[in-house]
């Protein structure tokens, strides 16, 4: 038997529970790697993103866990936005790197800070967009994610249209 006094070996017996709660049935950042993220190239980019989804959905099994509410539950849920936050904003990133350098914006609006009044002009790389990308943040009024994504993606044709 441990050395430990059955105080600990509870304490333990306890917080593994809690541990394998958490863990059943999350896909791993292996698992998320092979099928959710696949799409994304970038290895290091989809292993951030595997590390940082897995991370969320595993905070929220915590807190079911430990049965959180009011003030516990909103700092759970105040973690798993920023979380899944900055999950969209890479991956759009991602996206809208993939559109300029494959030649599929359409218009000009991803050449300016400001799309609507065509101030601020930007200076992409076209080559290399991942650069001015990487200073950029999907999070800032003047340039809105909606705006930029509607300026450079194409807009879709036919059935899948909503």
């Amino acid at each position: 038997m441990s050395g430990k006094v059955i105080q600990e070996q509870f304490g333990d017996k306890v917080i593994e529970a809690f541990a394998e709660f958490a863990r059943e049935d999350l896909d791993t950042p292996d698992e998320l790697e092979a099928h959710t993220f696949d799409h994304v190239t970038d290895s290091k980019l989809r292993r951030e993103l595997c590390q940082v989804f897995y991370g969320s959905r595993w905070i929220y099994k915590l807190g079911l866990a430990l049965l959180t509410k009011e003030e516990e539950r909103a700092a759970h849920v105040r973690a798993q936005i920023v979380d899944y936050a900055a999950i969209s904003e890479a991956l759009l990133s991602y996206c809208l790197v993939h559109a300029m350098k494959r030649n599929y914006a359409i218009g000009d609006a991803y050449k300016w800070n400001d799309p609507g009044k065509k101030k601020e002009p930007l200076t992409w790389d076209m080559a290399n967009p991942e650069r001015l990308m990487s200073k950029r943040s999907m999070w800032t009024p003047r340039t809105s994610a909606r705006r930029l994504a509607t300026s450079v993606l194409p807009t879709p044709v036919g059935p899948e249209k909503r």
